[in-house]
């Protein structure tokens, strides 16, 4: 099958999967082009079987873009930019999902037109109750459990003039979910060395901290980012049908406090798993052992970032420590150069 036969199916960029309902089963969907239709498969223990097709909401003539599914598994969205250079439109479509394989509650938000930031993607926070929209210049985001979502919409960020070494914008483009609760994205269209962070995506408004270029790969990166199917969703919950004869209660353990990226480029960011209401001051030493850098009452919640402008590349040390002068975190961290 030739090229022109298979764009005349299948959308580009949208394919995505989500665990069935039974917590064993996946399902993949993957939108045909020119269409409102969906092309559903099921993979099992049997292999990939063909489920057939379901046509729902708006038809967009065509298109590229990204779609995801959220955590939960009962939120599937895609962000389409199309039409002409000339004439150029977009939409993200959202739509319940029921984990046996159909799309319900289809709703359409169609951005102003002619569209002037184009192509962008889309994902969901670790809890499923927000949906982010990235496009060239901005980001929004979206409160699934507002009465009216379209009518929740946020701008979290707006892409700054920070540019690459070879003079390139680094403005927003496809995004994903990671394993570590954090929210990825990649620069438009251009090879860069560098990542965009939502830094606590299950935060409201600017709370969810996006972090602009904040990673700086060791490798170009063009446009692509790896999809990641939520694995973790389980089997649909059921209403327990048996008395609960006690109840354990496990112990409290201090949170991990986490610290990236790891190489860093421009941010050193420090968030905790759980509630840490004391401030921490934070020392960095070069390997000599002479301080490089000293921050005083960083407060982790629900994250504290700072800047790495003074500092060279390099290795370094780290100490987290409460204003009593107790450690609780120490590491090494690298920055890398340019």
């Amino acid at each position: 099958m030739g090229f022109s036969e298979l764009i005349d199916i299948f959308n580009l960029g949208h394919l995505s999967a989500a665990r069935h309902g039974n917590g064993r089963d996946w399902w993949i969907l993957a939108n045909k082009f020119k269409s409102n239709t969906v092309r559903r498969y099921l993979l099992s223990d049997r292999g990939i079987e063909n489920m057939g097709e379901q046509s729902i909401g708006d038809l967009i003539p065509n298109g590229v873009g990204y779609s995801a599914f959220s955590s939960s598994g009962e939120w599937y969205a895609s962000y389409n930019v199309y039409g002409y250079t000339s004439d150029p439109h977009a939409v993200i479509q959202y739509y319940r999902f029921n984990r046996t394989g159909l799309l319900i509650e289809p709703h359409s938000r169609y951005f102003p037109t002619p569209d002037t930031e184009g192509y962008g993607g889309v994902a969901f926070s670790p809890s499923s109750r927000f949906m982010y929209v990235s496009r060239l210049r901005t980001i929004y985001q979206y409160d699934l459990e507002a009465p009216d979502i379209t009518a929740s919409e946020q701008v979290v960020a707006v892409t700054d003039s920070f540019k690459t070494a070879t003079g390139k914008l680094t403005r927003f483009y496809g995004l994903q979910l990671a394993p570590d609760g954090r929210i990825y994205g990649n620069v438009y269209c251009s090879n860069t060395q560098y990542l965009h962070v939502i830094d606590q995506p299950d935060l409201p408004g600017p709370a969810c901290n996006v972090l602009q270029h904040a990673i700086f790969l060791p490798a170009q990166n063009f446009g692509t980012l790896p999809n990641l199917p939520y694995s973790l969703v389980g089997v649909e919950r059921q209403p327990l049908r048996y008395p609960t004869v006690s109840q354990y209660t496990p112990p409290m353990l201090p949170p991990d406090i986490q610290v990236w990226p790891v190489p860093a480029a421009d941010y050193l960011c420090f968030s905790a798993d759980g509630a840490w209401p004391d401030p921490l001051d934070l020392v960095l030493y070069d390997l000599q052992g002479r301080v490089a850098g000293r921050w005083l009452g960083l407060r982790l919640e629900p994250y504290a970032t700072v800047r790495l402008d003074d500092l060279s590349a390099g290795a370094y040390c780290y100490l987290l420590a409460r204003g009593d002068g107790t450690v609780v975190k120490s590491g090494k961290v690298v920055r890398t150069g340019r």
